[in-house]
């Protein structure tokens, strides 16, 4: 008996089989069309394609009936662990992205006590707010050096420095920088005043300043390209503390180039200090 003598037999078998137990099958081949399942039987030697059709549907129809036969709390319980699993993740993951934005911020406001802080400078040195006590002190919160929005911020502060000391005011300048980030910061622009290096967003946190994740820019410099790593960023907001060391004037909604103006209006407001009168 030659190969494809045998393999015909075995598929009129098999389709025999199938049209016998076609009405104990109807629901699982209704199941069976509407799952669109996949599964091929090897009867690539018959070349009737309705044959091949009908013994198709009859080993999906094996397959599913074997699933169907399986205890539900054998496939039930495992899915359910591992949905468990996932939906716990996924809360985790929101809770992790919401601290690492706003850290359980709480904003300062005008009148309440500012806090006490130390931060490295970009020379390197320990600064301490209490050792500026008694006198007015500007500090502008600034996402990273040597962008756009934040050189702007810093030089505009930069050229009006004297008009701020004049009303008995200092600045200084913080972000997620790292130091090395501020000296080449300060050195290009020339600036004026101290930055310091708020390298895990705790002072940020402390005013209530938004702290998000940190990144990496390149910039050139003397020539190099150079990458510059912030461990966080924060956003831009500006304080003044008064001379008794309340807050005094809040802005949360900085123009980087004009801030330093908005600071001197403020001042002025709060010392009755201006330009002199003009005859």
């Amino acid at each position: 008996m030659s190969t494809r003598t045998r393999h015909s037999r075995a598929t009129i078998h098999e389709q025999y089989r199938f049209e016998k137990n076609t009405d104990n099958n109807a629901e699982a081949l209704t199941d069976c069309r509407r799952k669109r399942c996949i599964i091929s039987y090897p009867c690539n030697s018959n070349p009737d394609p309705e044959i091949h059709e009908r013994m198709r549907l009859h080993m999906n129809i094996k397959y599913l009936n074997l699933f169907r036969n399986t205890s539900p709390g054998t496939i039930r319980f495992p899915m359910l662990i591992l949905m468990a699993v996932l939906l716990t993740f996924a809360s985790t993951l929101t809770q992790a992205k919401g601290q690492s934005e706003t850290s359980d911020n709480v904003p300062l406001t005008v009148g309440e006590p500012a806090p006490e802080f130390e931060a490295m400078t970009d020379e390197g040195e320990m600064w301490r707010s209490s050792d500026h006590e008694g006198g007015i002190l500007v500090v502008f919160f600034f996402p990273a050096a040597m962008t756009g929005g934040c050189t702007a911020q810093a030089c505009s502060f930069r050229d009006n420095r004297s008009q701020l000391v004049d009303m008995g005011a200092e600045v200084v300048g913080i972000s997620g920088d790292q130091t090395r980030n501020l000296q080449i910061f300060r050195r290009t622009n020339n600036l004026n005043f101290p930055l310091l290096s708020d390298a895990d967003g705790s002072i940020a946190r402390a005013f209530g300043v938004p702290v998000r994740d940190g990144g990496t820019i390149t910039r050139e410099v003397d020539g190099e390209q150079v990458e510059l790593t912030r461990n966080v960023t924060t956003a831009r907001w500006t304080f003044i503390i008064g001379e008794d060391g309340n807050i005094a004037y809040i802005d949360t909604e900085v123009q980087a180039a004009v801030d330093s103006e908005a600071v001197l209006a403020a001042l002025r407001e709060m010392t009755g200090y201006g330009p002199p009168e003009q005859d």
